[in-house]
């Protein structure tokens, strides 16, 4: 079990550092930047109502 635990981990490793997935995490840290910029601007503008 050693070995096998061994071996998922360094494919994890591998997967977790790949350049796909830090594309896809920054992608979608602006996306849920965006949505609470927009979320405040719109509170803002109801209280401002």
């Amino acid at each position: 079990m050693d070995k096998r635990d061994s071996k998922i981990k360094e494919k994890l490793v591998s997967v977790k550092h790949s350049t796909e997935v830090k594309a896809f995490d920054k992608q979608t840290t602006i996306v849920k930047q965006r949505g609470r910029r927009w979320r405040l601007s719109y509170k803002w503008r109801a209280l401002r109502s």
